[in-house]
Parts: structure tokens; C-alpha cells; sequence
């Protein structure tokens, strides 16, 4: 497994059927079990510090980071609730475009984690799609629902750097050991 980034960890560690036992083999076609293991240690240390988290934290750094199928519906519900609860606690916000914030908050999720994988992509669902779904103009959407939409991301990016910590504290642990691991065997 490398320890590039959190995001990547977690991806790993939950495609780890997925992934080559070897990771010297560029074709990754070559089974080796002493790799095999040693990716389902450093998986396993990944795998904990993501599901350690509260229901909420653990949702959205499953949903966003994991592959496809990963997230429970029950941790789902958490973080779509904690974000909610964000959205609505700190602003006031008219009942309908409350309603249709809620409409659209799948999509909103999926942009972001859009954004997170691969930001030259830009976005799944934009402004026009957005408006249809409500059954809006895209000036309507524009000047109504878009700033909501864009505090609803500023939260959901909150949640995801706070769910992104435990697990940055594994890659930097691992990259620390493998440091020290090295300099003790340049100097012996």
C-alpha cells in the first residue's frame, strides 16, 4: 500500500481485493503473499482509523473516498443528518428553499466528491441540471439556491478535512517509521 495521501489510503484500503499483492510487479499479475500480507496490515491500520469515527465522520469519508458500495446506509443517514442539522442551525433559510436544498442534496454530495477525485472534471450535476431538478430558471437557481448550495459544500468540506485527520495521522506514522527505517540503515 503507499502511503501517498488520506484519500488515497482509504481507497486503497477498502479496494484492497482490488489491488496487486505486489506492489513491485508493474503489471501486477505476479502473486506474492508476503506483499499480500503486508498490504492487509497497512490496509487494516487505515481501515481502523476510518472506523473509529463517529457515524457522521466515518459516512462521509467512506462515501467520499472509498469505492462505490462501501458506505452503510445507516452511516449515510448519519452524515446526511449532520450536515442538515450544520445547514439549518447556522442559517435562515425560507421553508421552501429549505425543500428544495434537500432535493438537491444528493447531487450536491456528488459534486463534491467529484471534486475531490479528480477537479479538472468539474462538476456531475452544474447549475442547469441543478435548476431543472427544481424546476427553476437558471437565473432563478442562480440567484436563490446557489449561495445555500455553496455554504452546503463549505460544510460538507468541513466534515471531510475533520474525517480526513485520524487517518493522516496513520500516513504520517507510517512515513515517520519508514523515514527512521531508512536513515538507521544508511548509517549501519
Amino acid at each position: 500500500m503507499r502511503f501517498g495521501n488520506a484519500r488515497q489510503c482509504i481507497h486503497d484500503a477498502f479496494a484492497t481485493h482490488v489491488t496487486t499483492p505486489d506492489r513491485l510487479e508493474a503489471g501486477g499479475t505476479r502473486y506474492n503473499s508476503n506483499a499480500a500480507v503486508a498490504h492487509q496490515a497497512e490496509a487494516g491500520l487505515v481501515l481502523k482509523a476510518v472506523l473509529e469515527q463517529k457515524p457522521h465522520l466515518r459516512g462521509i469519508c467512506i462515501f467520499i473516498n472509498a469505492p462505490d458500495g462501501w458506505a452503510r446506509e445507516s452511516d449515510i443517514a448519519a452524515m446526511k443528518i449532520r450536515i442538515w442539522s450544520d445547514f439549518v442551525k447556522k442559517g435562515d433559510v425560507e421553508p421552501r428553499v429549505q425543500g428544495e436544498i434537500v432535493a438537491i442534496l444528493d447531487r450536491i454530495l456528488l459534486n463534491y466528491r467529484r471534486r475531490c477525485h479528480n477537479p479538472s472534471l468539474g462538476d456531475v450535476y452544474l447549475g442547469s441540471d441543478m435548476a431543472d431538478a427544481l424546476n427553476r430558471s437558471e437565473q432563478s437557481y442562480t440567484t436563490v439556491i446557489a449561495q445555500h448550495q455553496s455554504r452546503m459544500m463549505n460544510i460538507i468540506q468541513r466534515h471531510d478535512l475533520t474525517a480526513l485527520q485520524p487517518i493522516w495521522q496513520v500516513v504520517n506514522e507510517y512515513r515517520d517509521k519508514q523515514y527512521a527505517e531508512r536513515e538507521a540503515a544508511c548509517a549501519g
